[in-house]
């Protein structure tokens, strides 16, 4: 996460020393850092949810290791979201506010953007529907770019 978040600072820093020149060379740079930042939280994200799981018997003590192991075999496959869902349950924790809080839907988001990356699909500008409602999406969890 420390490296999304440094990933993050430069594409910020870049923008801010570059708002008011033409799109140069520059660009690629902001957008290496903007993917670079996107995969690594995501992954870091899902990194933790199967560390919680990797070490099951000491996080989730109240259950025997068959059940647990058991229970894993499901849950591996499962999203990252889903993961984190499931050792809240097993801590007997309240769940994630799914509509209040912005935090579950900018994770959503964000592992959705990563699969966009991940899994490229391209599409013609006239029929960009999958791009445009992810970037609708977008819109509301980061600030527009500085550049525009």
């Amino acid at each position: 996460m420390l490296a999304a978040a440094r990933f993050s600072r430069r594409v910020a820093e870049l923008e801010d020393s570059n708002k008011s020149q033409p799109f140069g060379s520059f660009w690629e740079e902001i957008l290496h850092n903007s993917i670079a930042s996107v995969m690594c939280c995501s992954s870091s994200l899902e990194a933790y949810a199967n560390e919680l799981f990797f070490d099951r018997e000491a996080v989730f003590p109240k259950f025997s290791a068959p059940l647990l192991d058991n229970l894993w075999e499901t849950y591996e496959r499962k999203t990252t979201l889903e993961k984190f869902e499931f050792a809240l349950l097993l801590s007997e924790k309240s769940g994630i506010d799914k509509e209040g809080a912005t935090t579950y839907q900018d994770v959503q988001i964000v592992v959705e953007l990563r699969n966009a990356l991940v899994h490229v699909k391209p599409e013609w500008d006239t029929q960009a529907h999958r791009h445009q409602k992810l970037s609708e999406k977008l819109k509301n969890i980061w600030p527009e770019s500085l550049l525009e």
